[in-house]
C-alpha cells in the first residue's frame, strides 16, 4: 500500500497542496512548509541510491550566506530572484540547498555576529527561516514556480526509513515540479544530530536525488593553486582528479555568517565522489556561472567523481 504524503508549497495566495507517492505505510500530512529529516543511512547504502543507472539526473546547486545575505544581513532579494529566473529557464531539475537563514534572523534579532550560544543561534534560525522562504517563494512565483522547503538534520543518515522517506520526498517534489530548497534544521537540532554545514548538506543531498552534479556556489572563483592574497600570479585550478589533491589549496578564510569555507567545499566534494557525483566550486555573485552549470558546463574548480564509487553490499 502505498503512502500518500500531502506537502504544502509555499503560494502567495496560500499553501498549494500537492500528493506525493512514498513508501509503504500509513497516511501522513506534512504541514508547510515541508518538514522532514535527513536520512540516515551509512555512507555505501546512501551510494547506492545516489548511482541511479538514469544519468539524467538533478542538479543540486549550493549557495552560501555569503551571496544570500548582504550587508546588515538584509537578505539579498534580487540575487535570489536573479536564481529563480536561471532556474526556471532550464528544463532540468534542480534542488537548491540555501544558506541565510541564521544570518537573515540575527538581524532582526539586533545582532551583528554569530552568537556562541546554541539557543541563541536556533532562535535566530527560527526567526531567519520564514524570512527566507518568504523571499525564495516569491521569487520562484515570479517566474511561474512552486517551492518546497525541506529541512533535515543528520539523524536521518543513519536512519534507514528516514533516508527512504527523505529521497521519497524530494524526488516527488521534483516530478511534480516543485524547486527543493533545503537546509538544514537548525532551531530545533542538537549536537549529536548536527550535519555542521551546509556544503556536507547538499553533498548528502546531491546523493538522496541521484544528481549528475554538485554545485558549490562561493565568493571566488574556484580553488587557487596560491594564496591570491598576496601571490599575484595565483590561478584557479581548472580540474582535479579528487578533493585530496587540493587540500593543501584552502587560502580563503570564512566570515562571520557563515559556517563553512574551502575546507568544508572540499569535504562536500570528496563525500559527492564517494557516491559518484562530481562536484564544481565556482564563484555565484553572478548566475553566469550557474546557467553554465546548468547547461552542463564545467566553470570553477571541476572535482570529478571516483573512478570506483561506491557500491552496494
Amino acid at each position: 500500500m502505498e503512502r500518500i504524503v500531502d506537502a504544502n508549497v509555499h503560494s502567495s495566495k496560500g499553501a498549494a497542496r500537492v500528493p506525493l507517492v512514498l513508501a509503504s505505510g500509513p497516511r501522513v500530512i506534512m504541514h508547510s512548509p515541508c518538514m522532514i529529516n535527513h536520512t540516515a543511512v551509512s555512507d555505501t547504502a546512501v551510494a547506492q541510491r545516489a548511482r541511479s543507472p538514469e544519468r539524467d539526473g538533478p542538479a543540486v546547486i549550493k549557495f552560501g550566506s555569503r551571496l544570500l545575505v548582504g550587508d546588515g544581513s538584509v537578505l539579498a532579494r534580487e540575487h535570489i530572484t536573479a536564481i529563480a529566473r536561471e532556474v526556471a529557464a532550464t528544463d532540468r531539475d534542480v534542488v537548491i540547498v540555501s544558506s541565510g537563514a541564521v544570518a537573515a534572523g540575527l538581524a532582526v534579532l539586533g545582532r551583528d555576529e554569530k552568537p556562541s550560544r546554541l539557543a541563541e543561534r536556533q532562535a535566530a534560525a527560527a526567526v531567519g527561516q520564514g524570512r527566507l522562504m518568504s523571499i525564495w517563494t516569491e521569487a520562484f512565483l515570479s517566474v511561474g514556480r512552486q517551492v518546497g522547503q525541506v529541512l533535515l538534520t543528520n539523524d536521518s543518515l543513519t536512519d534507514r526509513r528516514r533516508y527512504v522517506a527523505a529521497s521519497g520526498t524530494l524526488r516527488s517534489l521534483l516530478r511534480a515540479g516543485v524547486v527543493p530548497i533545503v537546509n538544514e534544521n537548525d532551531a530545533v537540532t542538537v549536537d549529536e544530530n548536527v550535519v555542521g554545514d551546509n556544503d556536507n548538506l547538499a553533498a548528502v543531498t546531491a546523493a538522496l536525488v541521484g544528481a549528475d552534479v554538485l554545485a558549490l556556489f562561493t565568493n571566488v572563483p574556484g580553488v587557487y593553486d596560491a594564496p591570491p592574497s598576496s601571490d599575484p600570479t595565483a590561478s584557479i585550478i581548472p580540474f582535479a582528479n579528487s578533493a585530496a589533491e587540493l587540500r593543501s589549496m584552502c587560502y580563503a578564510r570564512k566570515c562571520g555568517v557563515s559556517s563553512g569555507g574551502m575546507e568544508t567545499k572540499l569535504e562536500a566534494a570528496e563525500r559527492a565522489g564517494r557516491y559518484g557525483i562530481p562536484t564544481t566550486i565556482t564563484l555565484g555573485t553572478d548566475t553566469t556561472n550557474l546557467a553554465a552549470v546548468l547547461r552542463g558546463e564545467r566553470t570553477g574548480t571541476w572535482i570529478a567523481a571516483s573512478e570506483q564509487p561506491m557500491k552496494a553490499r
